[in-house]
């Protein structure tokens, strides 16, 4: 039986989650699909990767040395969907983005309209967590880049901060920030992404004009 990243990537998230149930719920699969998955990747490699324990999932030793290896395989497939976009440029291609929560709430939704109408070629992959959580995906290379609010926590100095316009002056210095991997080039589609973002907001906090009120007569 031969590898597959699809059962290297079951295999990485499940070490992640430590749940099965949580796991396949993330993978979108059955949690009787993700056990089938995984005992297919040992039976491939003549190794057993997990143990049940009463806290969760739990990679064996061995478990840990394949799991070393397959987020670099993960990472380096990454890098070659990267390639190929910046060969086909930003109407196809995958972008996996983290959002802050309060980020997600301004603009999340009309953002995903815009792209399914925009560029229906693009996968978008969309993860809403907290700074905190999003920054661990970032230096993990798991997103290509997040927007979020980073003033309680701030990136580290390898990193690249592209402030937004301020949609919503009420927050004062809540403002929010592109955050990438400075080493990380962004691929074109990632880039678009970006720009569609930032009109969003600059539409968000441009001045409205007030209503005009209908003369009497």
């Amino acid at each position: 039986m031969t590898l597959s990243i699809r059962s290297l990537q079951h295999f990485a998230v499940l070490a992640e989650e430590k749940h099965f149930s949580r796991a396949a719920q993330r993978l979108h699969l059955t949690q009787s699909a993700l056990t089938r998955s995984i005992q297919a990747l040992e039976a491939s490699l003549g190794l057993v990767l997990v143990d049940r324990a009463s806290t969760g999932v739990v990679p064996t030793q061995a478990g840990l040395t394949v799991l070393e290896r397959a987020q670099r395989i993960l990472g380096e497939t990454r890098d070659l969907r990267r390639e190929a976009e910046l060969i086909r440029g930003h109407d196809t291609g995958r972008v996996s983005l983290g959002v802050g929560v309060f980020p997600a709430a301004g603009f999340l939704s009309p953002l995903l309209v815009r792209i399914a109408r925009e560029h229906p070629g693009l996968s978008v992959h969309v993860e809403v967590e907290s700074w905190q959580r999003l920054l661990d995906k970032l230096l993990q290379d798991k997103l290509d880049f997040a927007v979020a609010v980073t003033h309680s926590l701030p990136p580290p100095d390898d990193f690249a901060v592209r402030p937004l316009p301020l949609a919503y002056p009420a927050t004062g210095q809540l403002t929010h920030s592109v955050i990438h991997r400075a080493r990380r080039t962004l691929s074109p589609t990632a880039e678009r992404v970006i720009e569609l973002v930032q009109e969003l907001l600059a539409d968000a906090a441009a001045p409205r004009a007030p209503a005009k009120k209908p003369r009497r007569r």
